[in-house]
């Protein structure tokens, strides 16, 4: 818990005491002490009261809030978002003002049998390509927004031994007119990625 949390704890107990008991109130501990002696009038009892509450409050409102944020909110599993995975280029009309196609392509190597390769662009399903034997390279247009991207990808696959493999990853691309990139697997890291050509 910040020390400000703490702090406002201890101000706001400090003043609910005063309040509540209205005479020779004393806390602290090593350096710091705050004592108060004597009696409390009514009216000063009922403003540490009031400042206690409000004390108590904040602390209560910026606690909630500092938990909120470090734990967002998860999708119930009947309530989960799904991803579409598309299987022909995303938009077919031409890009509208500021917008660019680019091209992603994916090509089988060596004993690779068939591979299927998701591209998620700015957290969206972008890209679907799925290569075998009879279709070893395939490509798909993506029209986007001019400017850098994030994206991420998954590559799962078979070889022609029977063994399967999965690579993911993540990146940054730049979508400039006529841009394209290849998926491009890391051999032994299991990290997949997308390069320039």
């Amino acid at each position: 818990m910040p020390y400000f949390l703490v702090a406002l704890l201890v101000v706001a107990t400090v003043f609910l005491i005063v309040g509540i008991v209205g005479r020779d109130v004393s806390a602290g501990s090593g350096t710091f002490m705050l004592k108060i002696e004597g009696r409390v009038g009514p009216f000063p009892r009922a403003v540490f009261l009031i400042f206690s509450v409000i004390n108590y409050g904040v602390a209560l409102i910026l606690f909630l809030v500092l938990v909120g944020a470090a734990n967002p909110p998860q999708p119930s599993p009947g309530n989960s978002p799904t991803k579409v995975a598309l299987t022909s280029p995303a938009r077919s009309l031409p890009p509208g003002p500021g917008q660019v196609t680019i091209q992603i392509s994916d090509s089988l190597y060596g004993n690779e049998a068939d591979e299927v390769v998701t591209v998620n662009v700015d957290g969206a399903a972008a890209v679907s390509l799925t290569a075998d034997s009879n279709n070893r390279a395939v490509k798909q247009d993506v029209t986007l927004s001019e400017g850098k991207h994030a994206y991420d990808i998954s590559v799962q696959g078979d070889t022609t031994d029977g063994s399967s493999y999965d690579y993911a990853g993540q990146g940054t691309i730049l979508a400039e007119q006529d841009n394209s990139y290849s998926v491009v697997l890391y051999p032994n890291t299991g990290v997949a990625g997308l390069q320039p050509g």
